[in-house]
C-alpha cells in the first residue's frame, strides 16, 4: 500500500505565518491528515512518521491508534457492533476495560 506524503517549505520564512502544511492523502486521494506548524518553529519528523505508520496501521487493520502509539503496541478494536460480539472480547484473549474498549496486539 503506498500513501502519498506532501510536505513542501518556503525558502524564506516570515514570522507569525503558517509554513504550508504537511498532508498526508490515501491511494483513493483522500486527505487523512493536515499538520500545520508556525513557520518560526520546526516540525517533528518523528511525529509524522509516526502519524504516517498509524494511519497505513489503521486502514489496513480495521483498528484506531492511541495518543503516543508506535508500531508494536496495543491498537483499539472498533466498539462491538452487537451483544454477542461484546461478550466474546470481554471473555476472550483481548485487553478489555469494558465491553466497548478493547486493545489488542497485532501479529507481526
Amino acid at each position: 500500500m503506498s500513501y502519498e506524503v506532501n510536505s513542501t517549505f518556503n525558502a524564506y520564512p516570515r514570522l507569525n505565518e503558517h509554513a504550508p502544511p504537511f498532508k498526508s492523502k490515501n491511494p483513493e486521494n483522500k486527505l487523512l491528515a493536515r499538520l500545520y506548524y508556525p513557520m518560526m518553529n520546526g516540525r517533528s519528523v518523528d511525529e509524522i512518521l509516526r502519524l504516517v505508520d498509524a494511519l497505513q496501521i489503521t486502514d489496513e487493520h480495521g483498528v484506531a491508534t492511541p495518543e503516543c502509539w508506535v508500531p508494536g503496541d496495543q491498537v483499539i478494536l472498533p466498539t462491538p457492533a452487537t451483544a454477542e460480539e461484546a461478550k466474546s472480547r470481554v471473555e476472550g484473549e483481548y485487553d478489555c476495560t469494558d465491553w466497548y474498549f478493547c486493545k489488542k496486539e497485532l501479529a507481526a
